[in-house]
């Protein structure tokens, strides 16, 4: 097993120096739902998605290793973030998505495959539910530094 130290972040800024990109977030019927890349991809340094037209918070999800307490989302020795998509909000598939990140996952490590099940629907679009904007949207995204992209589920 990964060191808990040595985990990656499933929902990283993508300007985070070691970023990779984990998804397309794709429109399932009204809602945004990640489709998982088969094997992880770097992001290039060059990548200027504003160049490209893509606001990279609505259109792709990223990874990046954990920054654990470096991060704003860092609470009670863990993931705030992973520990609050839990409470908040309910599965979207009845199976753990094939996902390249698994076996380094700081949410699968925390939480086990309950966080597979709600994995899909966390991107940086605001939610419908106000309970859960109102407490993502208050700090800053895991793996970006403080004052960086705010991430919703």
């Amino acid at each position: 097993m990964t060191d808990r130290s040595e985990l990656d972040c499933p929902s990283a800024s993508h300007s985070h120096a070691e970023a990779k990109l984990l998804g397309v977030v794709l429109d399932e019927g009204g809602e945004a739902r990640v489709s998982y890349l088969e094997k992880a991809a770097d992001v290039p340094e060059d990548f200027d998605a504003e160049a490209l037209g893509v606001d990279p918070g609505h259109a792709l999800r990223f990874s990046a290793p954990c920054h654990n307490k470096g991060c704003g989302q860092w609470k009670d020795g863990g993931c705030g973030l992973g520990k609050e998509i839990l409470k908040r909000l309910s599965p979207v598939v009845d199976v753990a998505p094939a996902c390249t990140l698994r076996s380094t996952c700081r949410w699968f490590a925390e939480n086990g495959v309950a966080s597979c099940l709600r994995c899909p629907q966390v991107t940086t679009r605001r939610h419908k539910s106000e309970a859960v904007s109102r407490h993502v949207h208050s700090v800053p995204s895991p793996a970006a530094p403080a004052g960086g992209e705010t991430v919703s589920p």
